[in-house]
């Protein structure tokens, strides 16, 4: 008889929307696809996650940011009792995104820096600036 083990972690790709262009990209990120999950569609497999016990979302993309609902979304993992954190490039987080994030129920936040040199990250980053940002 096989033991059921419920996913205690699930990492989701929740948009391909992004606003740098990586080179190590392994989405290809850009723009959102035409088949994203819906608002209600997140919502449903937030609940199925909660069902089966996963103990940990990991919201991340692209960048999760762009995700017009992602306050709800993260709401709603919380309100079903699920732990979330986001990875994100960090271009778009400031001390108000930070603000909202935390009061959704966002519990961290993981950034991706790839140089200690400003024009080595934004390089391999795709984007001039993004690393003082």
């Amino acid at each position: 008889m096989t033991t059921y083990q419920p996913p205690e972690i699930a990492s989701w790709n929740i948009t391909n929307a992004c606003n740098l262009h990586c080179a190590h990209c392994y989405l290809d990120a850009g723009v959102p696809r035409k088949d994203e999950l819906s608002t209600k569609e997140c919502y449903r497999v937030i609940d199925e996650m909660s069902e089966l016990g996963t103990g940990m979302l990991i919201l991340t993309g692209g960048e999760p940011l762009l995700r017009k609902d992602l306050i709800n979304i993260i709401r709603r993992a919380r309100e079903r009792g699920i732990m979330t954190v986001m990875g994100s490039n960090g271009s778009l987080i400031d001390d108000g995104i930070a603000t909202i994030l935390k009061e959704a129920g966002l519990q961290g936040v993981a950034i991706s820096l790839d140089s200690l040199q400003a024009e080595k990250h934004d390089t391999f980053r795709g984007m001039s600036g993004c690393w003082e940002s």
